[in-house]
């Protein structure tokens, strides 16, 4: 028998602080490729941004030039945090809110390193497990990273191309 899985609801938390700025010009581009692949025809899309705050920029919807346009307008901040536990916490609530059968997603895009949250990261981690949602992680460094690099600047080692929106297949 034919199986179709539910609808994808996913959460893109992205970093915003200015230490991103080189990255945030190549995760602009990346909007609708994420909306149209990995959320589809009946699944939605939030968008939070996070630095010094954290921001819901786009509640859930299935329109993916919404989603397109939110990422084209990301603005730096000047700030040098990035409360990147506490816009996890938030997407979790963002989430809770959904109704009915859906595979529930929060797609972090950003540096591994969380500067300033407020919430505890031990109950943030037993929320996610509570809850069953599926955390994926883009995270990249604004100093020594293949993302941010140029591609005339950067080889990869295994001889090949780059590959940025292999994290973006894995979640389809």
């Amino acid at each position: 028998a034919d199986t179709e899985l539910p609808p994808i609801a996913l959460v893109m938390v992205i970093q915003t602080s200015d230490v991103t700025s080189a990255a945030l010009a190549k995760i602009r581009k990346t909007g609708a490729m994420i909306s149209e692949a990995v959320v589809g025809e009946n699944g939605e899309a939030a968008v939070i941004s996070f630095n010094d705050q954290i921001d819901v920029l786009q509640d859930f919807t299935s329109d993916a030039s919404i989603v397109s346009n939110v990422f084209h307008d990301l603005q730096i901040e000047d700030s040098q945090r990035a409360r990147m536990v506490d816009a996890i916490a938030k997407a979790l609530d963002l989430l809770a809110t959904r109704p009915g059968a859906r595979r529930r997603a929060i797609l972090i895009i950003g540096q591994t390193r969380d500067r300033g949250s407020e919430s505890k990261l031990g109950d943030v981690i037993a929320n996610i497990q509570r809850s069953g949602v599926t955390i994926y992680a883009l995270s990249y460094s604004a100093l020594v990273t293949p993302f941010t690099a140029k591609p005339d600047d950067y080889t990869p080692a295994n001889g090949g191309f780059p590959d940025y929106t292999r994290a973006f297949v894995e979640l389809a």
